[in-house]
């Protein structure tokens, strides 16, 4: 990777800095104080010292990406050019397995980060064929809401030294939400930072002695392209009410 200079004003901010250690940006852009201010101004003259392009507008949000380099240094100097005003930018990275979302305020071109989580994402396409979207959907909503809960306790002091430890010895654990009715089940494990591994499954004999059968998902020599693209994480397009980390 390509080694990108760290303005002064904020290089020892080590929150700051990791927005340089991936290379594709996404970012959404909006000013809080005033939602008319963005649309007087051309999304070109706002990109000065990064690689970002625009790409759209909706709803006083601009939305940018870039594939080498965050826009926070031109977000930096807007501020600056309107001190008055706050903007807000939401910025996530595009790594499958490691993605995160910063919410970093400006105002005067002073930055400051005022929420940091995983930006997850999962693949549901061929669950989805079986259970519906709408099941589908309800089940992935109860399921992140565990695992978001649970990612609230895993950034403790407490919980986070054992399974330090745990690590040295090569001992690993993860967490898997089940959740199901008396038709179908999914399991949700959270493997990595942002990534959630979505498996499902449909009843096949009713209780006592039921079995589930594991839904498969179809793949062939286009499966990598096709299972990236179907990825809930890869490239949001901005829509009213946008919600990147339900």
């Amino acid at each position: 990777m390509v080694e990108r200079p760290i303005n002064q004003e904020y290089k020892n901010n080590n929150n700051l800095k990791k927005l340089y250690m991936a290379t594709c940006y996404d970012t959404l852009l909006e000013c809080k104080s005033n939602n008319q201010l963005l649309q007087k101004i051309d999304p070109r003259d706002i990109i000065k010292k990064t690689s970002n392009t625009f790409i759209s507008c909706k709803n006083g949000l601009y939305y940018f990406k870039s594939d080498g380099g965050v826009l926070h240094a031109d977000i930096v100097e807007l501020s600056k050019e309107y001190p008055d005003e706050v903007f807000e930018a939401r910025i996530w990275n595009l790594d499958l397995y490691a993605s995160e979302l910063r919410i970093i305020v400006y105002k005067a071109g002073i930055p400051e980060i005022v929420k940091t989580e995983p930006n997850y994402g999962y693949q549901t396409a061929h669950i989805e064929k079986i259970l519906g979207k709408e099941t589908t959907d309800r089940f992935m909503e109860i399921a992140m809401r565990y695992n978001k809960a649970y990612d609230k306790v895993d950034n403790t002091p407490e919980f986070n030294e054992p399974i330090k430890k745990e690590r040295e010895d090569k001992i690993y654990s993860y967490t898997t939400i089940i959740v199901e009715n008396e038709k179908f089940k999914i399991e949700a494990c959270r493997r990595n930072y942002s990534l959630i591994d979505v498996k499902g499954y449909v009843k096949e004999t009713p209780k006592p002695n039921q079995i589930w059968r594991e839904i498969q998902e179809v793949r062939s020599s286009k499966s990598n392209k096709k299972q990236l693209d179907d990825q809930d994480v890869a490239e949001p397009i901005p829509e009213e009410d946008m919600n990147l980390a339900p």
